[in-house]
């Protein structure tokens, strides 16, 4: 699975609380987000939610997971719009010696 993906899909769903909105954000269906949450705990070796048919609670573990999870999301897409920019921008030269 992909980590990115199941980090995100769990931030959402700590915002969201529901499944289906959370698959409707990322183009999915609700029972391919379960699956990959249920997925992510498993490699985790951790509950981050507590299920029912109606409804979908963050226990402790999910909620402290999602506010670690908030900070690093927001780093990576920095990193993703520093690099767009980067790319985007028109080449410089770039001069490894020193000047006397």
């Amino acid at each position: 699975m992909d980590g990115l993906r199941a980090v995100e899909l769990s931030l959402s769903i700590s915002k969201t609380v529901r499944f289906a909105e959370t698959a409707r954000q990322f183009g999915v269906s609700a029972t391919s987000v379960s699956r990959m949450i249920t997925d992510f705990e498993n490699e985790l070796n951790v509950k981050l939610l507590m299920r029912s048919t109606r409804h979908v609670v963050l226990i402790e573990a999910g909620e402290e997971y999602a506010r670690e999870l908030e900070g690093i999301l927001w780093n990576i897409n920095q990193a993703h719009r520093n690099i767009t920019e980067i790319r985007a921008a028109p080449p410089r030269a770039h001069c490894a010696c020193t000047r006397a």
